[in-house]
């Protein structure tokens, strides 16, 4: 809420307004007859603004103006002392701009280079080779047939077959099994280095006074990459896309 002693300095509608009510306070002090002897000093108008939200008075809200003459004369416009009210509204909401454009992707980075590849171990010695069985005994041999009575010479005697063959002797037992070698143990190479991150798109809003690009004034919308990376637009040198979300025009 501002609270204003009217002077001429005032916006040009404001004015316009605080002059009407000015002038309506003041008919009530002109009239006919002589000249008396003068009066004690005038009061002083105040003006006081407040916000007026959309609704009977504003469609799209504005500026309530309430009038009066400054009684206690602190400065300052009391409910007691308005007198006159009137309203400034705001022109209707203009249509929304366009969507700015999404900025580029920032470009990948470079894969890390691969680790180099761990020694290789050596190579563990080859198990002793198991010594050999012993050799069986050989079998006992046979006993020798009782030679024959010698008789009448007649037909030679037969042959005494030959005795049996032995059996062979039970095998050596297997010689135990060599130790294994020891494995080789490789040692990993290093990760390689994480790629460079990509860079961030910004935006900045600023205000923008009354000029070509918006007459009545509005905001204006810089859209750019962070080339430095510190996550600030830089205007002289990272802006790639302006635009303008301008104010409706009271005047149109």
């Amino acid at each position: 809420m501002n609270t204003y002693l009217f002077h001429s300095h005032q916006t040009k509608h404001v004015a316009c307004i605080a002059a009407s009510l000015t002038a309506a306070l003041l008919m009530s002090a002109c009239g006919g007859g002589g000249d008396g002897t003068d009066g004690a000093a005038g009061r002083s108008v105040a003006i006081r603004t407040t916000l007026e939200a959309a609704g009977t008075n504003c469609a799209a809200g504005g500026s309530k103006i309430e009038a009066g003459a400054d009684a206690n004369g602190n400065a300052m416009l009391e409910n007691t002392e308005v007198t006159s009210t009137a309203y400034v509204c705001n022109g209707a909401t203009g249509a929304t701009g366009a969507t700015g454009a999404t900025g580029a992707q920032g470009a990948t980075g470079a894969a890390g280079a691969t680790g180099a590849q761990g020694v290789t171990g050596e190579t563990g010695a080859q198990g002793a080779t198991g010594a050999t069985g012993a050799v069986g005994a050989t079998g006992a041999t046979g006993a020798t047939g009782a030679t024959g009575a010698v008789g009448a010479t007649g037909a030679t005697g037969a042959v005494g077959a030959t005795g049996a063959t032995g059996a062979t002797g039970a095998t050596g037992a297997a010689g135990a099994p060599g130790e294994n070698g020891t494995n080789g143990i490789g040692t990993q190479g290093p990760a390689g280095t994480n790629g460079t991150n990509g860079l961030k798109s910004l935006i900045l809003l600023t205000t923008e006074p009354n000029s070509i690009n918006c007459p009545a004034g509005g905001v204006k919308i810089q859209v750019g990459i962070d080339d430095n990376n510190n996550g600030t637009l830089q205007t002289n040198t990272e802006v790639d896309q302006t635009f303008y979300i301008c104010n409706a025009n009271s005047n149109t």
